[in-house]
């Protein structure tokens, strides 16, 4: 899944043929069904962290019949400059997605990399948050780990 019209002419071009857009970063339910009958495993590629972080969130956030039956994987792309060069384009979607991140993993990363793990009090406050992060995300992460078995 990646933003817009360009990325995914550029996925295509670079062999990823199975690719949508949502024209912008709002993945919603409706998208999902969509592609419920030919994926089981649904990557975000968006451009900038910022960005592939709000859409993992918000994957997280969808109510758990949505989330079903898929593995969800972030590969996040790095911040383009102005406008690259349909070739450069195409480098960064087959690189992100050699190696895509499982959703849970790419949001605790995201919470860790918030707090300074060099003072003890900062790890305590990183562990509660990720403890928090994984109470409010169960189902998510029970029907990820049914999928990895």
């Amino acid at each position: 899944m990646v933003e817009g019209y360009t990325g995914a002419i550029a996925a295509h071009q670079a062999g990823i043929t199975i690719t949508a857009a949502t024209g912008g970063t709002a993945l919603i339910p409706e998208h999902i069904e969509a592609l419920r009958p030919v994926a089981s495993t649904l990557t975000l590629a968006f451009d900038g962290h910022a960005a592939s972080l709000q859409a993992a969130q918000r994957v997280a956030e969808l109510p758990n019949p949505a989330r079903s039956g898929f593995s969800f994987k972030v590969a996040g792309l790095p911040q383009r400059e102005a406008t690259p060069p349909a070739c450069y384009q195409r480098l960064r979607i087959r690189a992100a997605l050699a190696d895509p991140t499982p959703l849970v993993h790419y949001l605790i990363d995201h919470i860790v990399e918030q707090h300074n793990l060099d003072e003890p009090e900062a790890v305590v406050r990183a562990v509660r948050a990720v403890g928090h992060f994984l109470r409010q995300t169960d189902r998510l992460i029970r029907s990820q780990c049914a999928l990895w078995r």
